[in-house]
């Protein structure tokens, strides 16, 4: 069984900065958006690794389907490892929560780590230096940002291949960790971690992506999880271990997920939600969701009568007027949303049956609806993950793997979905077509681009908000 030694920062010495006053008012609260960089590298000229490639692409995939915005790179030079860090931070919003994961070398030179790239070619300390990233880099740039959550986790081989004669030693320097950061190690300091040659995956990694996707977990308990088992499994050979300067909960997926997670429409502020159960004078009635605006097709008097709703609305206050009905009565109703986000009250007034009527009505979710295109489709395509996130109308801003760009347009009739990608910051444009299953959220088809890929397999799953 083939093994390599995985890095660990040393964690007693982090225990006083948990202490500080400073961290005392951190909580995770509701989070805003969640986004990620996962990279894995194998081809090191010399000093090649099996599983750190597909660790990064099954955590990707994982990511992705938990609700994560997730660049994935593989077998990654130093130019474009420090231009994916440089995208990460400036995809990060206030109160979002931020995801950086390794696979690959790494090693210590007078105490800073060193995560490297494949492209590295040098003779000594000071050439790794220079031509690798540094792992307080990255923490720093994170830090800089105004994410509420920064999650490092690094499973990079600890046995240095590199020339490293002076200043250099084994495993990884301490790291001090700020509010809001949590870094998770494959194993403890100086110890053996398995490269499980016999799998696909790393020990450790297989672990974290079945722990990653079980309900009702939280961040702690995550990784509670994972050491246990990998414990378990390498007989106490390896333990893994964490820092963290977190105080509060945040949950990977959480109870009620996928609804949780906005795989299904949110019920947040400014949400109008797919179908509305309402009652009027003349009885009850139903609003359902038709496109991705606020325009819904209203059913009365048990579908004999029909009329297009436009619903605006602003912050708890809402106006809905109904047009083109069938009967020839139009309204306009006005209410208010009460604190739960869900029931509505107030007054309407019609052309044919007067003013100022008592109305209600429950707002609720049911997927994206018909014809919803939603707000960011998480891709996977031929094993590789994508994000495409919505600008305006069908037209999605794509992020694919290894950094590349593209305008994405979508269209929809019913369960089938053409999209085109286009402008591709590598000159590979592509079409792809699918269907969308039951549930709305699930699409699964072929994909042929200029460059590669003829019917090539895809699958997404479409978030609402």
């Amino acid at each position: 069984m083939s093994r390599c030694k995985c890095f660990l920062v040393i964690l007693l010495s982090c225990f006083p900065m948990l202490l500080q006053p400073f961290q005392r008012d951190l909580t995770v609260e509701r989070v805003t958006k969640r986004v990620a960089l996962v990279i894995g590298n194998n081809t090191y000229p010399g000093a090649p690794l099996k599983n750190a490639a597909n660790d990064a692409r099954a955590m990707g995939q994982t990511l992705q389907a938990i609700g994560f915005e997730t660049e994935v790179l593989v077998d990654a030079g130093a130019a474009g490892m420090e231009s994916a860090v440089n995208r990460l931070a400036s995809r990060i919003g206030a109160g979002d929560v931020a995801v950086f994961y390794f696979a690959g070398h790494g090693v210590q030179i007078d105490g800073e780590n060193y995560l490297v790239p494949t492209d590295f070619v040098g003779r000594d300390e000071t050439d790794l230096k220079h031509r690798s990233l540094s792992a307080y880099w990255i923490q720093e740039k994170l830090d800089k940002t105004s994410a509420q959550l920064k999650i490092l986790i690094l499973d990079a081989c600890r046995t240095n291949p590199f020339r490293v004669s002076r200043g250099g030693s084994a495993g990884l320097a301490q790291m001090q960790g700020g509010r809001g950061d949590f870094v998770a190690f494959a194993t403890a300091a100086g110890k053996v971690a398995n490269d499980s040659v016999q799998d696909s995956n790393g020990l450790f990694t297989k672990h974290l992506v079945t722990a990653l996707q079980t309900q009702g977990l939280s961040l702690d308990e995550v990784f509670n999880k994972v050491r246990a088992e990998v414990d378990q499994e390498s007989s106490g050979q390896q333990l893994p271990y964490v820092y963290s300067g977190v105080i509060g909960s945040f949950y990977f997926r959480p109870n009620g997920f996928p609804p949780d997670t906005k795989t299904s429409c949110d019920m947040g502020t400014d949400s109008l939600g797919t179908q509305w159960s309402v009652n009027e004078a003349a009885g009850p009635a139903a609003w359902t969701r038709r496109g991705n605006d606020g325009v819904f097709a209203g059913s009365f008097a048990g579908g004999s009568i029909t009329a297009g709703i436009a619903i605006s609305r602003s912050g708890n206050s809402v106006v809905a007027k109904r047009t083109n009905s069938s009967d020839g009565n139009d309204c306009t109703y006005s209410g208010l949303i009460d604190a739960s986000g869900k029931n509505v009250s107030g007054t309407y007034s019609c052309t044919k049956m007067g003013r100022n009527i008592p109305w209600t009505a429950t707002l609720g979710c049911s997927g994206c609806g018909a014809n919803e295109l939603g707000a960011r489709w998480s891709v996977s395509e031929r094993g590789n993950a994508a994000t495409w996130t919505r600008r305006s109308g069908g037209s999605f801003t794509g992020l694919f793997i290894d950094g590349v760009t593209a305008t994405v347009t979508i269209n929809r009739n019913g369960n089938s979905v053409i999209a085109k990608r286009t402008g591709s910051s590598d000159g590979n444009d592509c079409t792809y077509t699918g269907r969308i299953n039951a549930s709305g959220r699930n699409v699964r088809g072929v994909f042929t681009c200029t460059r590669y890929a003829t019917n090539a397999p895809w699958t997404a799953t479409i978030f609402c908000q």
